[in-house]
């Protein structure tokens, strides 16, 4: 009986602890690792190829507020949603429309479904602050760091009046990144 009681008390003493395996632990991560013990701060998502700041190579629209938004001046950022989730990002319009609002990363794809309010745009008499839908899409392309596609603006309203002033407009953008 004391052979053996020593014999649980050399193998219980002699018993590692498990060891620590170091590695992204976010199931939502594109890196995730199952058999990691201890996260190391290596998680990535999908939304990280976007994020940073870009040059608008490209903002046309096809109807008036084409007359009013073409421009190839603009700047924006896309950013992590402070508080979001790992999916969620933050757009930011520098330049003559400023104005943020949030979208959603999956893949390579970027999709925007936002309300805006009180957005100032020149029509012509000064800011009008103007409240709009904005719906869509931008694909990342990994090769040359650019984001492109298409947005369609509907309901633009003078946020005042509640008034429509454009149905329905679709924007084409393509941006650089820098």
């Amino acid at each position: 009986m004391l052979l053996s009681l020593c014999s649980v008390i050399m193998f219980t003493a002699c018993e590692e602890d498990d060891p620590v395996v170091t590695g992204c632990t976010d199931p939502a991560s594109n890196n995730y690792n199952e058999n990691a013990t201890e996260d190391d701060g290596s998680c990535t998502y999908d939304r990280d190829k976007f994020l940073g700041d870009y040059h608008m190579g490209n903002f046309m629209c096809d109807g008036t507020l084409g007359t009013l938004l073409n421009n190839d001046m603009l700047t924006f950022t896309i950013s992590e949603t402070i508080g979001g989730e790992a999916d969620e990002v933050t757009v930011q319009l520098t330049g003559s429309v400023p104005v943020a609002f949030g979208a959603t990363v999956a893949g390579d794809v970027l999709t925007i479904d936002a309300m805006l309010t009180n957005v100032p745009i020149d029509l012509g008499a000064g800011p009008t602050p103007l409240d709009m839908n904005v719906g869509g899409s931008l694909t990342y392309e990994s090769s040359d760091d650019t984001v492109a596609g298409q947005v369609v603006i509907t309901d633009v309203r003078n946020s005042g009046t509640n008034s429509i002033l454009i149905p329905m407009e679709t924007c084409t953008i393509d941006g650089d990144k820098l």
